[in-house]
């Protein structure tokens, strides 16, 4: 009964909802499409990455915009990868709507390519991730303080809901909308690299927007926990909170990391041994002995 009341009050309400995403469209600075794929109408590309690319895109099915990343062709070419991935992306989609949290909606196949369908995060003048607000300038102590604290809700609340680690916490996977923080990407890079796929950390001009796989190590370099470049299968949040370590970092240093190598041979074993041994350097902001706190 409730299903048959669903959608009724869908239909009644479509056209309600068309007139809606028509005004989006004219808020976006929308005109026409780009592309199509499947159900999709492409907007324009929003993110690029070491394994896949992200669209902003018009659900014809939903009417409504929505975030649409496909991934790597070869990154599936292992047998069950997609089975794989779609069950641990299904950990994601079934969390609870959390506001620092992006939402995953649904993984869709078309023409056997996977998608995953996300909110769509519009960000301030063209400010999405944290990377932009770092190529701005150092960002505001205050502001760093309650994105830290708000990132902090969400992952707790991930952890809570089943999510054991991240494994892939790092600028670009963390959205700014409105001033507030959201996370996203949980759990997916991961998994896609215990295909035993490896990615080139060097073959674009900064590594930290690439994942790379090393053995059973897998994430990225810049970014990650000692133990993360051993065996990232049994990261746990503690590894996640490293990971933010560095991230915070960043945003009281202007973007810089704190452990960085321009060697171009034997780059993952450089990262490795810098994470593992090198101090972190020193800073006088007053939250830099949080900074330097593993847990």
């Amino acid at each position: 009964m409730n299903k048959f009341f669903g959608r009724v009050l869908y239909h009644v309400m479509k056209p309600v909802i068309g007139a809606i995403a028509k005004v989006d469209k004219k808020i976006y600075g929308l005109e026409k499409p780009i592309d199509s794929i499947g159900p999709y109408d492409i907007y324009k590309v929003v993110g690029k990455g070491g394994c896949g690319i992200v669209y902003l895109a018009f659900s014809n099915s939903h009417d409504q915009f929505v975030a649409l990343k496909t991934y790597r062709d070869d990154l599936f070419s292992s047998g069950g990868i997609v089975n794989r991935f779609t069950k641990e992306a299904e950990v994601w989609i079934n969390l609870d709507e959390h506001p620092n949290i992006v939402k995953a909606i649904y993984v869709d196949n078309i023409d056997n390519r996977i998608f995953i369908v996300m909110e769509y995060i519009n960000g301030l003048d063209g400010l999405v991730s944290l990377n932009d607000y770092f190529v701005k300038g150092r960002i505001d102590r205050i502001e760093a303080i309650r994105w830290s604290i708000q990132f902090c809700h969400g992952m707790e609340f991930a952890f809570k809901k089943g999510i054991k680690a991240h494994r892939d916490i790092k600028p670009a996977n963390i959205l700014i909308q409105n001033g507030n923080l959201k996370i996203t990407d949980f759990g997916l890079s991961g998994l896609l690299y215990q295909s035993h796929h490896s990615v080139d950390v060097l073959s674009n001009v900064d590594p930290a927007d690439n994942l790379t796989a090393f053995g059973i190590g897998m994430g990225t370099p810049t970014h990650m926990a000692p133990e993360q470049f051993n065996d990232a299968t049994h990261c746990d949040e503690k590894s996640d909170i490293y990971s933010f370590g560095i991230v915070l970092y960043q945003m009281v240093s202007a973007g810089k990391l704190p452990f960085h190598t321009d060697q171009k041979n034997n780059y993952w074993r450089i990262m490795q041994h810098l994470h593992s041994e090198a101090p972190v350097p020193v800073s006088i902001v007053r939250l830099a002995t949080c900074i330097q706190r593993r847990q």
